[in-house]
């Protein structure tokens, strides 16, 4: 019986090496053996080429699942809470008491309708409010 194995090996950062070998085998012989027995042979032909990459016999690129502590749990980030410039903006344009000052939020009540809508209606009041001096 005839069998094989195509195992790629790491080599270094994102590189690797394919790792191809095939061998007959008895036909009474046991495929779970010989496929271990290839599994060692390919494993000894990367440590003669990388040694590197081991250290005790065993490899460094595999995860170590016996130190393996589980994830951290993320810490829970507290949003800080928005504050409400609309209506501080509002509160603002109607603290206004003369056009000249009323006209600085001119520009900024042009990008909100309600912004906008405040801002002629006090800009009216005030317009009235000279109109009866």
């Amino acid at each position: 019986m005839k069998l094989g194995l195509h195992d790629l090996k790491p080599t270094g950062n994102y590189l690797n090496r394919r790792y191809i070998f095939e061998m007959d085998f008895p036909d009474t012989s046991n495929p779970s053996e010989g496929y271990q027995y290839i599994d060692e042979v390919i494993t000894a032909q990367h440590m003669r080429d990388f040694p590197q990459l081991y250290k005790g016999g065993k490899p460094k690129f595999y995860p170590q699942v016996i130190d393996y502590k589980g994830e951290t749990e993320a810490p829970v980030i507290q949003n800080q809470p928005v504050p409400d410039n609309l209506k501080e903006a509002i509160a603002e344009i109607n603290n206004c008491t003369t056009l000249e000052e009323l006209k600085g939020y001119w520009l900024i009540s042009k990008g909100n309708l309600t912004l906008a809508q405040e801002y002629r209606l006090k800009e009216n009041l005030l317009k009235n409010a000279g109109d009866k001096k």
